[in-house]
């Protein structure tokens, strides 16, 4: 069975191993991002080539919700999640919020930055970490919610990428690095790696921001295309089960859709999280515009060195 993932090595790598040894069968990954796998749809590139998707954000699987094959898990745990699609297109596995996260010996408690705005201000110019949003989905999503939420597409863009700099992060571990050795005082991130950031390192903080944090939603689904439907449900059951959601947990600091398991520890509940939402074909209608204005932006204002 082949499976297409956007997921970090991190995430799908022990999941999948598992899965093989508990049932004896074998599975290829093939891995790229979620404009990579709509790009695929698109071009009919899924026949015999991909049976299942693992963790694809769910603006990604909704809007091309006609490739699945519809698989319902024998589970209640899922019932009252609202993420989950009535005809059972795609099953939900996981939320992460986007959050801004800082240096406390470089960022008082007075000059924490209240959200996305703020990150515009003069006084945090050349001291933002930020990875393109050609290698990120989570830079990707902050940037258009960013341009939304000051209500000018692309205004934002360009003001961030002077505040910039011109200059981003290819990786979360740069990005990382950048903030812990005060090279940079902030950055934009997933509530994951800032977690498991602050965890190991007290000097580290991260916010959510006041005008509303983007939740992604990760899940997965059979291709319609799919030549190992038996393998394919079988392993949807699998990534599905209690036993995954709480390695999700655990070992990656995520919150899992399941109802029935907990977020990691010292995490406030979805439901009080500041929220900021559009609907997906909105999303999906300004995501390539997004990129396109990012890379014309930036690629067109370098300054010479």
């Amino acid at each position: 069975m082949i499976v297409f993932t956007s997921a970090d090595e991190s995430i799908y790598k022990p999941i999948i191993k598992e899965f093989m040894e508990r049932t004896g069968l074998s599975i290829k990954v093939i891995t790229g991002s979620s404009t990579d796998l709509a790009d695929r749809i698109q071009s009919g590139a899924l026949s015999n080539t991909i049976d299942v998707v693992f963790a694809i954000d769910s603006v990604m699987l909704e809007l091309n919700r006609t490739a699945w094959l519809p698989y319902h898990v024998e589970t209640s745990a899922f019932d009252s999640n609202p993420e989950i699609v009535n005809d059972g297109a795609w099953i939900p596995l996981y939320h992460l919020p986007i959050v801004i996260m800082y240096n406390k010996w470089l960022v008082t408690s007075e000059e924490v930055p209240t959200g996305f705005e703020s990150l515009l201000s003069d006084q945090w110019k050349g001291k933002i970490a930020f990875i393109s949003p050609n290698d990120s989905e989570i830079s990707a999503y902050a940037l258009l919610i960013s341009n939304n939420i000051i209500g000018n597409i692309g205004e934002y863009t360009k003001k961030l990428i002077e505040n910039l700099e011109y200059q981003t992060y290819d990786s979360n571990q740069t990005l990382n690095t950048s903030i812990e050795t005060g090279h940079m005082y902030l950055g934009i991130s997933s509530e994951d790696n800032a977690y498991s950031l602050t965890r190991n390192n007290p000097d580290i903080n991260y916010i959510y921001p006041n005008e509303g944090t983007f939740i992604i939603t990760y899940g997965s689904a059979i291709s319609n295309e799919c030549t190992n439907t038996d393998t394919a449900r079988s392993f949807i059951d699998f990534i599905s089960s209690e036993d995954v959601a709480l390695f999700l947990s655990d070992n990656n600091h995520l919150r899992p859709a399941r109802t029935d398991i907990s977020a990691p520890d010292g995490l406030r509940p979805l439901s009080e999280l500041p929220q900021f939402t559009l609907p997906f074909n909105e999303i999906m209608k300004q995501y390539k515009i997004m990129l396109i204005g990012w890379n014309n932006h930036l690629n067109a204002n370098i300054p010479e060195r």
